[in-house]
C-alpha cells in the first residue's frame, strides 16, 4: 500500500463509518511518540483536518518517558500543530481508586482527553488503534469469557472517540511512514512480555502466523463479521426491551408474562441483556431466570452497586437502591404540615373509643404514647422489613404482608410506611400494627386518617 493508497484507504473508511466533519472544528489526536499515533497526526493532516496533539507523560519509564515528551515535541514544532502535554501521578490515582497500572493510566488519560477536548471545542478525539489492536482485543475477549460485544472488537467510534486507522495493519503503518520520511519511538515495554496484550503479540500471533501466514487477514474479518452480527443482535434485544418493559417514573418494570413466552433456554441471556446496564451479572440473572421457569414469585430482590432488583407478581421491578430504600418525611403529629401524603391526626380526650370509628387500613387508632417517640417517619418499604399485625404472636416479613395483600409491585413500592422509633406501625392504606394498641375501654387515643 502506497502513500497516496493508505491515505484513500483511510479517508473512505472515516467517510463510511461518519467519523470526523471536515469544517466540524478540529481534531485531538492523542500522541504517543510510537508508529500509530504518529501516523495518525500525518494521515489526518493530508486529508486536511485541522489537529491538535495531546501527550501524557506518566513518568513510568525513566528517562524513556522524557524522551517520548521531547520527540512529539519535536515532531509537533515541525509539523505546526499544537500540542498539549499532562504529567501524571500513577501511583496517586492507584492509591486512590484501587487500580492497577494499566487502568488507572487508561482513566488519567481519558478523564484529561475528554475534558481538553471540550475546553478546546474539538469535533472528536482520535487515538492510533489499527487492525492488529483489533486482532489481539479479539483473543484477550475471548480468553476472558467475553459475550458477543468483546468478540466484536473495537468499535470506529466509542462516544467521542475516533479510530481511524482500524482498517489498516502495522505493517501498512510502518511502510507508509517509511513513505512520507518520518521517525518515531519504540516503547521498550511493548517488547516485554508482563502483559497479556504483549504476550498475544509477541508470542500467540507469530506462532499462529508461522501455521497460518493469513491469520490476520483472516481474523480481521471474523472480528468485522462479529461487529456485524453484534449490531443486529443489539438491535433485536432493544426490539424486545420496548416491547416488554416499561417505565414508571423512577421504576423500570419488565413484564414476567412477556419473559415466559420466550424461549426459556436463553433467558438468562436475554435477562442480562436487559438489566446489565444496571451493575447486574450474568450468575445473577441465572438465578433470576430460575425463579421465575419455577413460578417462586415471593419478591425475592437482588442487587448491584447502584440498584435493586425485585421479583414480584407480574414484573421484574429495578430501581434505584437510592430511591428505593432513602426517602424519608419527618412527620410531627401534633402539627402536619405539606407532607406528601394525605394525613389527618385527631386526638381523642375523654370520648370512650368504639372499634368501628377504624377500619385498620384507612383509620387506624393508637394510644397517645405515640407522641412521646423521638422520631416519627413516613417512608417506604425496605428489604427486610418486619412487621406485627394484630392478630398475631410474632412478626412478618411486610413483603408477605404484601403478597397476602396481593400488591402489584408498583402498589408495593408506592405504599407509604409509618414509622415509630424504628418501629413499624401502619401500612397506610392497608394493615396497622398491634404497637400503641387501644380498647374499649381507653378515652385517650389518636385517630388517624389516609385518603
Amino acid at each position: 500500500m502506497t502513500e497516496s493508497e493508505f491515505c484513500t484507504h483511510v479517508a473512505a473508511y472515516i467517510a463510511r463509518h461518519g467519523l470526523l466533519g471536515g469544517d466540524a472544528g478540529p481534531v485531538l489526536v492523542a500522541m504517543s511518540g510510537g508508529a500509530d499515533s504518529v501516523a495518525l497526526v500525518h494521515v489526518l493532516m493530508a486529508l486536511g483536518y485541522d489537529c491538535e496533539v495531546a501527550h501524557c507523560n506518566f513518568h513510568l519509564r525513566g528517562d524513556e518517558s522524557d524522551r517520548d515528551e521531547r520527540f512529539v515535541t519535536q515532531l509537533c514544532e515541525r509539523l505546526g500543530v499544537k500540542l498539549h502535554i499532562e504529567h501524571m501521578d500513577v501511583p496517586a490515582c492507584q492509591r486512590q481508586r484501587g487500580l492497577s497500572v494499566e487502568m488507572a493510566c487508561r482513566e488519567l488519560r481519558y478523564e484529561w482527553f475528554n475534558r481538553l477536548a471540550s475546553e478546546r471545542g474539538c469535533q472528536a478525539i482520535a487515538v492510533g488503534h489499527h487492525q492488529d489492536d483489533n486482532v489481539e482485543t479479539f483473543f484477550l475477549n475471548a480468553l476472558r469469557g467475553s459475550g458477543i460485544a468483546g468478540l466484536a472488537g473495537m468499535r470506529p467510534r466509542n462516544g467521542n472517540v475516533v479510530r481511524p486507522l482500524l482498517c489498516v495493519s502495522r505493517a501498512d503503518i510502518v511502510r507508509f511512514l517509511a513513505g512520507v520520511g518520518s521517525p518515531y519511538v519504540t516503547d521498550s515495554t511493548n517488547l516485554a512480555n508482563d502483559y497479556k496484550r504483549n504476550k498475544v503479540r509477541n508470542v500467540v500471533m507469530p506462532a499462529i502466523e508461522a501455521e497460518f501466514p493469513d491469520a490476520r487477514k483472516t481474523l480481521t474479518a471474523t472480528v468485522c463479521h462479529t461487529r456485524d452480527c453484534a449490531d443486529l443482535y443489539h438491535a433485536l434485544i432493544g426490539h424486545l426491551r420496548q416491547r416488554i418493559t416499561t417505565a414508571d417514573g423512577a421504576s423500570e418494570l419488565i413484564s414476567i408474562a412477556e419473559l415466559r413466552a420466550l424461549d426459556t433456554a436463553q433467558l438468562p441471556l436475554l435477562i442480562f441483556e436487559l438489566v446489565k446496564e444496571r451493575g447486574f451479572g450474568f450468575e445473577q440473572c441465572v438465578d433470576i431466570a430460575k425463579i421465575i421457569e419455577q413460578n417462586d414469585l415471593r419478591g425475592q430482590h437482588f442487587y448491584s452497586s447502584t440498584s435493586t432488583l425485585t421479583i414480584a407478581l407480574q414484573f421484574i421491578v429495578i430501581e434505584d437502591t437510592e430511591l428505593v430504600e432513602n426517602e424519608v418525611v419527618e412527620v410531627d403529629l401534633s402539627h402536619l404540615n405539606d407532607l406528601k401524603v394525605n394525613l389527618e391526626v385527631k386526638r381523642c380526650d375523654g370520648v370512650p373509643f368504639d372499634p368501628s370509628m377504624c377500619d385498620g387500613k384507612h383509620v387506624v387508632a393508637f394510644g397517645t404514647e405515640l407522641l412521646k417517640c423521638h422520631s416519627v417517619v413516613l417512608r417506604h418499604w425496605r428489604v427486610g422489613d418486619r412487621f406485627r399485625p394484630f392478630g398475631m404472636r410474632g412478626s412478618k416479613l411486610l413483603s408477605d404482608l404484601f403478597a397476602d395483600l396481593k400488591l402489584t409491585e408498583m402498589e408495593r413500592r408506592k405504599a407509604w410506611l409509618l414509622e415509630a422509633d424504628g418501629t413499624i406501625l401502619w401500612v397506610l392504606g392497608y394493615r396497622a400494627a398491634a404497637h400503641f394498641p387501644v380498647t374499649p375501654a381507653s378515652t385517650s387515643y389518636l385517630l388517624l386518617t389516609h385518603s
